[in-house]
């Protein structure tokens, strides 16, 4: 630590330091536990209370490191960090615990005051800090509200939402029952880190916060007042000239509540030059997929668990905006069967022809940028002439792209119509913007890492231009003048850098000519030599810099005359955006279908009224690619008329859940438009998967084990349709053996019987498969399992009938139980299945 660091953290703890943080403290009273109080004072930053054992755990692993102020009779706990781990612990806050953070700063007037209020859904004040300055963010930002009217079976919902970094509004009005199921399906679609809602104590709301709570997104209560739909005066101020009214007076809902967001992004009233492009969330229009589904197929990575789940193995994507929309495909399967199928024929090109392939994913992909933000930045005036001539470049690379498509012949009409027409129509939209940046920016100094105007391009910038050409001169020839005075050549390289200016390098074999030499000023010294100046470079980079800086503010102008042309090309570029990530994402999946240990394959589509699904050889995506496992593949056959229902037993660790998560994964998978991992796939198309899988307690929701089956078994109920797919895990074991096989027996009748879709269904209740004799579609199977020498050997296989015995015990003696407990286990077996009674040993 510096000496004046030192000093300053010597000063932040004095008596009266003390006393002002304490002060704020009681000043600004209560805070809600999801909002985290960050005090800062002479570069260090403070946190109290709770907040102070949530930022010690963060930045020094252990609540030990907090310390207490105040005196012994009223002890505050405190924890004290530095500028690095701020910024970290902020990204922590909002992007890993999606809490809201308010920043307040020491005055002058010796009180604290508000300088940063953000949070997950709102960050522009901290975007800059949590991303830095970079366009590679990969995620989507929304700021999600609801409102919901009406009772019981009649509720109306109201949903908009917002990305303020995308420049995007997308709003959604519907009906709902008292379940919220639709609701809990737009929010999976949505993925807000955050939610407005209206301040009411009517059911139906609480009801809405429960279930956001349950799903763990934060919930922000805002007055009643501000949820009044748009005018058109609004509309006009902050949407895009496109936009239709009518989407905003038909759905007055949704209109109060993207009324109520952009009041709380502070944009109301002055949208800063942001205009939004609206559209329009048509939840019917996708597969349903509620949070159920979201964990029990492992759609997305879990904190902590990096690498094991669908989106982990399909993304190859090479481009932010590529990775973003998949996470929306993976998000938004698609049920329509037409559009499914061309997805799958695109997929499909890139998998026959590698050579192409490669090329674009190695390297065409990569070298573009992130379109869409960089669009946004244009529409906003917030762009530099670095970012300028990024999309300059990335234009210029388009041509070798498309040609790299071109080379798919004349057979690839999907290729032609999806990609290769709307790439020609950019590059003629964008001529003009390629001119504009030929003639004005200088594509020498973009070489040594300048982006400046051309000193042509304007009188007063020719002057400078000379002037700092003269100085380039001059340093030259201090740099030839030095070579001979220390006796070196090429050894001696000159170079320049934004952030230093010009300076000398030698690499550190040659470091021992300039060591000890007094009259050179070293600056740094590492790995890739030692950095210095002398006296005279010394004086003309202070020259350079300060001619430099005249000759920034002096094209600040022309870079804003630049800057409000290239708005006008926000919309052509945004579309362009969404044309690379869509390539980008049909590449990635084409990829991911020739890169697994066992190549994928195109499953057969069939429309929903056909109601067929025959995987061969299926096999699970993510278990597959653990080590030291050998899969062993299955079949699954389900038809309409014979085969609707399959109830499976076997052994624990036999590979039940697998086996049903694999289906699952198989049909999601198929509706993103992805290969599938199978010998061969055929299915219709499903509406919906529901998913009752797992049972652990949810005791943080206050959801016991049983309790969260039931939930979940009376969301499949409520909405599971003849064309839906559930997938259930052992119902009913969260209660006595008798109240949970009479749950399970009702459940399956009832499916089997009035929905009638394709169901697969787990148990060890081996009465439960009495139920096949009893309706025609229901079919039972059960995993296989051999014993010999009293060892129990899991076969994994699945096959038609029922499990004859139960292998509790020989899956027991697999993991290791004491030996005594496994003879007494045998000893109490022998006396049930001899209808003799329990005795105390």
């Amino acid at each position: 630590m510096s000496d004046k660091s030192k000093e300053d953290e010597e000063r932040s703890i004095e008596p009266g330091f003390v006393d002002g943080l304490l002060r704020a403290r009681t000043k600004f009273g209560e805070k809600p536990a999801t909002t985290v109080r960050i005090f800062e004072r002479n570069n260090f930053y403070y946190c109290l209370d709770k907040d102070a054992e949530l930022s010690a755990r963060h930045v020094y692993g252990s609540i030990t490191a907090t310390k207490t102020m105040g005196g012994k009779e009223n002890p505050v706990l405190y924890s004290k960090t530095n500028q690095g781990n701020f910024e970290s612990l902020l990204r922590y806050i909002i992007l890993v615990k999606h809490y809201r953070v308010e920043v307040y700063k020491f005055t002058k007037n010796s009180t604290y005051e508000l300088e940063v209020r953000a949070s997950p859904g709102n960050i522009a004040a901290v975007e800059h800090v949590l991303y830095g300055e970079s366009d590679t963010v990969k995620d989507c930002n929304y700021l999600a509200g609801i409102k919901v009217t009406g009772t019981g079976a009649d509720l109306k919902v109201g949903i908009a939402a917002v990305d303020s970094s995308l420049n995007i509004i997308k709003i959604s009005e519907f009906t709902d029952n008292e379940g919220l199921y639709a609701l809990e399906a737009a929010m999976v679609q949505i993925n807000p880190r955050e939610v407005i809602i209206p301040q009411s104590e009517l059911p139906a709301m609480k009801k809405v916060e429960t279930l956001l709570k349950r799903n763990r997104i934060l919930v922000t209560h805002k007055p009643n007042s501000e949820f009044v739909g748009m005018t058109e005066a609004d509309v006009k101020r902050v949407c895009h000239a496109k936009t239709n009214l009518l989407t905003f007076t038909e759905s007055p809902l949704s209109s109060s509540v993207c009324s109520a967001l952009l009041k709380y992004l502070g944009l109301h009233a002055d949208p800063n030059g942001k205009v939004f492009r609206v559209e329009l969330l048509n939840t019917q229009d996708f597969m349903r997929v509620d949070n159920r589904t979201v964990t029990g197929l492992n759609m997305f990575d879990e904190s902590g668990q990096v690498g094991s789940s669908i989106f982990y193995i399909l993304n190859k994507t090479r481009t932010p905006g590529g990775t973003r929309l998949l996470q929306t495909w993976i998000k938004q399967p698609l049920i329509q069967h037409d559009l499914i199928c061309e997805r799958l024929n695109l997929v499909e090109q890139f998998v026959q022809n590698s050579d192409i392939r490669q090329s674009l994913y190695e390297d065409h992909l990569r070298k573009m940028p992130d379109f869409q933000r960089i669009a946004t930045k244009f529409q906003n005036k917030k762009a530099n002439l670095q970012e300028m001539y990024k999309v300059y470049v990335a234009v210029n690379k388009l041509r070798s792209l498309k040609e790299q498509l071109e080379s798919f012949g004349d057979d690839a009409t999907l290729i032609q119509e999806y990609f290769i027409k709307d790439i020609n129509e950019s590059l003629k939209d964008f001529e003009k913007y390629m001119q504009l940046i030929e003639s004005t920016i200088d594509h020498d100094e973009v070489q040594e890492g300048n982006f400046v105007v051309k000193s042509s391009f304007d009188e007063q910038l020719g002057e400078l231009g000379q002037e700092l050409d003269a100085v380039k001169e001059k340093v030259d020839s201090v740099l030839q003048s030095l070579r001979r005075e220390l006796n070196l050549d090429k050894q001696l390289m000159l170079e320049r850098s934004s952030k230093m200016g010009y300076y000398f390098r030698l690499t550190m074999k040659e470091e021992k000519a300039v060591r000890n030499d007094s009259s050179l000023n070293i600056l740094e010294s590492n790995k890739s030599g030692v950095k210095f100046r002398n006296k005279k470079l010394e004086l003309l980079n202070d020259t350079y810099a300060e001619l430099f800086e005249r000759y920034e503010q002096q094209q600040q102008a022309i870079v804003s005359e630049m800057l409000s042309i290239a708005a006008g090309y926000s919309d052509i570029m945004n579309h362009l955006g969404m044309l690379i990530s869509k390539l980008d994402v049909i590449v990635a999946l084409s990829l991911a279908a020739v890169s697994a240990p066992t190549p994928y394959v195109k499953p057969t589509i069939l429309p929903q009224s056909d109601r067929k699904m025959i995987f061969t050889g299926l096999r699970h995506p993510i278990v597959e690619l653990q080590e030291n496992v050998s899969y062993i593949p299955n079949d699954v056959e389900f038809d309409k008329d014979n085969s609707t229902f399959h109830i499976i037993t076997g052994p624990n660790m036999g590979g039940k859940s697998t086996y049903i998560r694999s289906v699952g994964t198989a049909v999601l998978m198929a509706q993103i438009g992805s290969f599938v991992p199978a010998d061969s796939a055929t299915m219709s198309v499903v509406d919906s998967i529901m998913v009752r899988i797992g049972s652990s307690d949810c005791q943080v929701k206050g959801i016991s084990t049983f309790m969260a089956e039931m939930l979940e078994t009376s969301n499949i109920l409520h909405c599971a349709t003849e064309k839906s797919l559930i997938l259930i895990d052992e119902l009913g074991r969260g209660t006595s053996t008798y109240d949970g096989f009479g749950v399970a027996w009702a459940v399956s009748e009832h499916i089997a019987k009035n929905i009638g879709c394709f169901t697969l269904f787990t148990t060890h209740f081996t009465e439960l498969t009495e139920l096949a004799k009893e309706i025609e579609t229901v079919k039972n199977y059960h995993v296989t399992a051999l014993v010999a020498d009293q060892k129990l050997t899991l076969l994994y296989q699945i096959q038609p009938g029922v499990c004859d015995k139960s292998f509790g015990i020989h899956v027991a003696e697999l993991v290791n139980f004491p030996k005594d407990i496994i003879k007494d286990a045998n000893q109490r077996l022998e006396r049930l299945e001899r209808g003799q009674p329990m005795e105390v040993n």
